[in-house]
């Protein structure tokens, strides 16, 4: 694996999301770096297809996602909360994703 410069994911931590302002940060995190291509998105689900915003544009929306740092090879998961329900962030800095969480 190619090595970047340092990025963030040693100032991150795994978290349940229980609010609707954690989630928002967490997915900004998570899509932020993956816009920048620090994160590589490993997600093997498809999107469910959810509509479409108020100028036309397709909508999707998933219920887990895979990002994978290209610095330090640390895997995220994210697990969409549907509020009242929990979601969940997973970090697995050896890159190996811990299915028993992931059911």
């Amino acid at each position: 694996m190619v090595r970047l410069s340092d990025c963030e994911c040693k100032e991150r931590y795994a978290a349940d999301i229980d609010s609707y302002s954690l989630f928002i940060e967490v997915k900004s995190f998570l899509e932020g770096e993956f816009n920048k291509g620090v994160f590589v998105d490993v997600t093997k689900i498809k999107p469910l297809d959810f509509g479409k915003n108020e100028v036309g544009e397709q909508i999707w929306y998933y219920t887990q996602r895979l990002f994978r740092c290209k610095s330090c090879g640390c895997l995220w998961a994210i697990k969409y909360p549907d509020f009242p329900e929990h979601g969940f962030v997973g970090k697995y800095p050896d890159g190996k994703l811990n299915k028993n969480e992931w059911k």
